[in-house]
């Protein structure tokens, strides 16, 4: 029986010592995230101008509105915000998912992000006729709020999946839908996200903690990262730390 009790000591033990070292992990991963932003924002800004952009241009930044460190994590880059170049009547917007699906003025979405850094991606077989498709695809997404619960197939959009959606629209590919288990498993972070979407995610209605957690881990996502992978996206811009993204 002693035997048995201090076997079971030992097991706890060693289940504690392994949870308090993925949770250094974790926060190391979290602080050295924050000091490469922190450098990547901060370093002076590269002089040259902004290239000419084009309709159909994909926008990225680090966003000061709402960060989401969790979706930094999950896309691997600093990048948490997306937006799609329109020009209209000798103006540039930006199309983008923020609190709601809506066009901002270019010069106000850069303000918006951290350090006022952008990249910026291009298709290689973009054309100007693509945006009218694009278009026609917002509609019913117009003035809709964030998909803060990052779900496929319903009516909400997050940023990287609205330039997914309507790219395809367009009849281009770029993007793809990768699971949570595939981008970063079964960790703390993917712990804490389960326990705090499960009272609001519509399909954890009546599951336990554990049987959210899988869920949520099945759950397909599309990453900003995902989208400069893509055959044909090439970065014509970049005004972070030596064009680090």
């Amino acid at each position: 029986m002693a035997t048995c009790y201090r076997a079971g000591r030992q097991q706890q033990q060693g289940a504690g010592i392994d949870v308090v070292f993925r949770l250094i992990k974790y926060q190391l991963l979290v602080y050295v995230l924050i000091l490469l932003m922190a450098a990547a924002v901060f370093a002076p800004i590269d002089s040259r101008d902004t290239p000419e952009l084009k309709s159909g241009d994909v926008l990225f930044q680090t966003s000061t509105a709402a960060p989401s460190l969790a979706f930094v994590l999950l896309s691997q880059t600093f990048y948490d915000n997306v937006g799609i170049l329109v020009h209209h009547k000798g103006r540039q917007y930006v199309l983008q998912a923020g609190e709601k699906v809506d066009f901002i003025p270019y010069d106000d979405w850069v303000v918006q992000g951290l350090g006022r850094r952008i990249s910026v991606w291009r298709h290689e077989k973009m054309v100007e006729s693509d945006i009218t498709q694009m278009m026609l695809a917002i509609k019913p997404y117009f003035h809709q709020p964030y998909d803060q619960l990052l779900q496929e197939d319903n009516a909400l959009l997050y940023s990287s999946e609205m330039v997914y959606v309507l790219y395809r629209a367009a009849g281009l590919n770029i993007g793809y839908p990768q699971t949570i288990q595939e981008l970063v498993g079964e960790n703390i972070l993917t712990r804490s996200l389960s326990e705090r979407v499960q009272p609001v995610y519509p399909e954890c209605e009546s599951k336990s903690a554990d049987e959210c957690l899988q869920v949520l881990l099945m759950q397909k996502v599309i990453t900003p990262l995902s989208l400069t992978q893509s055959p044909g996206m090439k970065r014509i811009y970049s005004n972070y730390l030596g064009g680090l993204l």
